[in-house]
């Protein structure tokens, strides 16, 4: 019954058994693993417990508790299992493959690769162990080594959705959009292919062919969010007015989808339009709002300064979102709003409680503490002095100077640069960026740029001094991953507005290219501690760099930092990245 996956009608014969006093090891695994599937874990782990008491060298019983604790949530147990499961039998391959997800989830990825390529050495067709492997590598730099992992099976007759599906994104990675196109361009039978084929037909100069493709998926489905978004995001970037289209046309046909009428009203808030991102909400026929709907309409509210309502709706949702910290948030942004700023700092604190790592919550801590006049503590969490540093890059090998290498990477950035507008997501305005991890593509300019900046962002970590009671300064390492990269071309009056680096440690932009208009007044300048709340929060920087061609600033990626617009005709081009520790 276990294995035909009928686990309701197995539970109660094999819960007779248990009760009638049989202790043979594999019936209490059974029994074990049927209660996981039906979602009851705590009685799951009592009847592991009990296996590996009859079974206390059995391989399967150990790695599958792994399984079950890591559900859990206690993932420093679940790998115990599974290294006791490889001590009982070495070689076993469902152990070095769940260990190394685990490794990969932790983001020690070092590790992960080295259980992953274990489980392929012995067992070279396993198609799973070959996608997170590549998944491990990409996150190393080692795109190359990932896109031949996933060759080789392809070679060896596997040609699942998975592995397609993450070799093409490996070539977009690498901005080989053609190769991505080559590959998928016949394999119609998943949408989640044909999807990727789409995006990357966009990427590669194909942007009409691209919206066909979207337009064939939605004809089969017409309320796939991913499809919708994809396609919503392309037409915006293409300068598309009728971007959103497609969605009303889905939401008109489906009016009761609270999922797609909350996706549209986000996009519509994104784009800055908050009285029609408030209507698609209350046109609702449907009575009962979500949270993501009460959610939105609190942060709309907010931002048009009608506070009372705003508190109004989001205390409808805060019973709906124990493990959401948005609400918290929002309620936190409402409190500063009406210059309650001892309950936003508690709402604050209940934010890093739960997310003590999240640099979002401690780039809000700040902000509440400088609202709160507490300049001491600010200053403690946002050392600008000590924090915030500006380095001359050293000119690369085989460039007489920095300002010839700068051309030649100017040269180079400029063809990424072929969006009309700037991405719907990020914080910069009247500019584009550029898509994906940049120091994944195979340009020499490029490769030269990351190895100079390895060296500044060592010198950076060097003189930074370990202590664990500070967010920044706790997490210090000495070896370090770039997290992210893009170039970012502001036009005539472009900036960006402040914000800050969720997913980094340590941020930096490296100047490329400035306006003259930076000699004038704070043109183009990079600022800091300006903190952006919402419509009804005027707050000055603390701190400002003056941009220099050849230069880059490094700062901790929770300070808020924006730019200040430029008058010029000339582009303001830059290196933006984040970097993160290696886990150890």
């Amino acid at each position: 019954m276990y294995q035909q996956q009928k686990y309701e009608v197995a539970l109660p014969l094999l819960k007779q058994l248990t009760a009638a006093g049989v202790s043979h090891p594999l019936i209490w695994h059974v029994f074990a693993l049927c209660l996981r599937k039906l979602g009851k874990l705590q009685e799951s782990e009592q009847a592991f417990c009990k296996a590996m008491k009859l079974a206390p060298n059995d391989a399967e019983i150990k790695n599958n508790y792994g399984n079950l604790l890591k559900q859990l949530g206690d993932s420093n147990k679940a790998m115990q299992c599974f290294h006791e499961a490889l001590r009982c039998r070495p070689g076993f391959v469902d152990a070095q493959y769940n260990a190394g997800l685990l490794k990969l989830e932790k983001k020690q990825y070092a590790e992960a690769s080295r259980f992953l390529k274990q489980a392929l050495s012995n067992k070279p067709d396993f198609a799973s162990a070959a996608v997170a492997l590549a998944k491990s590598l990409i996150q190393t730099g080692g795109l190359d080594e990932a896109i031949g992992v996933l060759c080789r099976i392809l070679e060896g007759g596997s040609d699942s959705v998975p592995v397609l599906l993450t070799l093409s994104q490996c070539y977009r990675e690498k901005g080989l959009h053609d190769e991505a196109v080559e590959l998928l361009c016949d394999r119609q039978e998943s949408d989640l292919l044909v999807r990727e084929l789409a995006i990357n037909l966009h990427f590669s100069g194909r942007s009409e062919s691209a919206i066909e493709c979207f337009r064939a998926l939605l004809k089969k489905d017409p309320l796939n969010q991913q499809v919708l978004g994809s396609m919503a995001d392309i037409r915006w970037l293409m300068g598309d007015v009728d971007w959103l289209d497609d969605y009303y046309q889905a939401l008109c046909a489906n009016p009761n989808s609270w999922p797609l009428r909350c996706d549209l009203s986000n996009r519509l808030v994104k784009s800055e339009q908050l009285q029609s991102a408030e209507q698609i909400l209350e046109e609702s026929p449907v009575s009962v709002w979500p949270l993501e709907a009460l959610l939105l309409k609190g942060h709309i509210k907010r931002e048009q300064g009608e506070i009372e309502e705003a508190q109004h709706v989001l205390k409808k949702a805060l019973p709906m979102s124990e493990k959401n910290t948005s609400v918290i948030n929002e309620l936190m942004l409402c409190h500063l709003s009406e210059g309650d700023v001892k309950s936003a700092l508690r709402c604050c604190d209940q934010l890093i409680e739960k997310e003590t790592d999240n640099q979002a919550w401690w780039a809000m801590k700040a902000a509440c503490l400088k609202l709160a006049g507490n300049l001491r503590e600010y200053r403690k969490l946002y050392d600008f002095d000590k924090f915030v540093k500006a380095y001359v890059l050293p000119c690369p090998s085989g460039y007489s100077n920095i300002s010839e290498f700068n051309q030649q990477l100017l040269h180079d950035l400029q063809n990424m640069h072929a969006s009309a507008r700037h991405p719907l997501e990020q914080s910069l305005r009247t500019g584009t960026q550029t898509e994906g991890h940049l120091f994944r593509r195979d340009i020499e300019s490029v490769k030269f740029l990351e190895k100079q900046l390895k060296q500044v962002i060592a010198a950076y970590i060097s003189h930074l001094s370990f202590d664990n009671s500070h967010p920044f300064t706790r997490r210090l390492r000495q070896d370090f991953l770039f997290s992210g990269a893009w170039s970012v071309r502001l036009n005539n009056s472009g900036y960006h507005r402040n914000h800050y680096h969720s997913e980094g440690w340590i941020s930096g932009s490296y100047y490329v290219s400035v306006p003259k208009a930076v000699q004038r007044s704070g043109n183009g300048w990079i600022k800091f501690g300006q903190a952006e709340l919402g419509r009804l929060f005027s707050m000055d920087p603390d701190y400002c760099i003056k941009p220099e061609a050849g230069s880059v600033a490094l700062f901790p990626s929770m300070m808020w930092h924006g730019t200040e617009p430029f008058d010029d005709q000339e582009y303001r081009v830059t290196v933006a990245f984040d970097v993160v520790p290696v886990e150890e």
